[in-house]
């Protein structure tokens, strides 16, 4: 056994640095779950965006996260850093920090500045890179003795994320056992990942003909300033209106849907990782490295207005018939 690999069976607090948007903490989660598996019985902390890291608190991988804010990591990101004790000291309590930051000079200031082992990625692959996201961030770790072969992300919903959800939607008049819930997210990062929103209402409507479904309508911060043009649209099936939730109750409420429909965007592979028939509308990100990845998920690419609604009724259909 070589002397990194003795160091690693000594290993008991381990820090792992993610930053990224949501869709990027979601096509993490095979790797936290690889980490964990490599070393079961560690400490496992998680270092990022709080409100995205959020989702990862009723998860199986992690034992806490931690803003990034918050411990000043910040003052890494400059070439001749000088770093307050108080930073340096919280860093040397982990014998093991996996930093998935591109710049370089916060890599050469993190390996400097830590006295445990230390492993830098860089978060996105190289140009040549042929493959998923997924399979880069695996295939980089595998040098250091961390395998898995499961890439499917698989995000959890706690006890208290399911009631709080459960009290949302009693508010708005659904119970969720009884009734068939629908979710729509018309929105995403990009106008240019939008699926017309005319065709959103079309099929919103089918839905809730034909399967008698409840919509749970989801708007974000993405979406400001055609909020009300998307309400106005398909105001007349009364939607639930899911406004600028917290991601945690967000994502509890789409655990509680029958089906997920929207464009390319982060709450779009949230909906993929909770293992709900999820329909991904994908225009011009590569699916070959982006793709929506879970175990029920049915992508329809192409340019956005040429993705017609029969397609996605066929697929709504699919994932329908194969949940009967």
């Amino acid at each position: 056994m070589d002397q990194k690999k003795r160091d690693f069976e000594k290993i008991k607090e381990i820090l792992i640095i993610r930053t990224g948007a949501i869709g990027d903490i979601i096509l993490f989660l095979p790797v936290l779950r690889a980490i964990r598996k490599r070393f079961p019985d560690a400490s496992i902390e998680v270092m990022g965006q709080r409100d995205r890291l959020s989702l990862l608190e009723d998860s199986c991988y992690v034992d806490k996260i931690v803003s990034i804010e918050d411990r000043d990591l910040f003052s890494l990101f400059v070439k001749d850093a000088n770093p307050k004790d108080v930073l340096l000291q919280y860093l040397n309590r982990f014998d093991l920090i996996f930093s998935f930051i591109k710049e370089e000079d916060f890599s050469n200031n993190i390996k400097k500045f830590c006295k445990g082992n230390v492993i830098s990625i860089p978060p996105f692959p190289p140009d040549e890179w042929k493959g998923h996201i997924i399979d880069y961030l695996l295939d980089s770790l595998k040098k250091y003795g961390i395998e898995s072969s499961n890439k499917t992300p698989e995000l959890y919903i706690g006890v208290d994320t399911k009631k709080m959800a459960e009290d949302f939607l009693k508010t708005q008049g659904i119970n969720p056992v009884r009734d068939t819930i629908f979710a729509i997210h018309p929105g995403s990062g990009s106008k240019k990942k939008n699926w017309p929103l005319k065709k959103f209402s079309e099929v919103a409507t089918w839905m809730r003909e034909k399967y008698t479904a409840k919509i749970l309508l989801i708007l974000g911060p993405a979406e400001e300033g055609m909020d009300g043009e998307i309400f106005d649209m398909i105001k007349e099936i009364n939607p639930v209106l899911a406004k600028n939730l917290p991601l945690k109750l967000l994502s509890g409420l789409i655990a509680s849907c029958k089906l997920y429909i929207g464009n390319d965007s982060g709450i779009t592979h949230i909906s993929a990782a909770l293992g709900i028939p999820t329909i991904s509308l994908f225009g011009p990100t590569d699916t070959d490295i982006w793709g929506t990845k879970g175990k029920k998920v049915v992508i329809l690419k192409g340019d956005m207005d040429s993705i017609a609604t029969e397609e996605v009724k066929k697929g709504i259909e699919l994932l329908v018939e194969s949940e009967e």
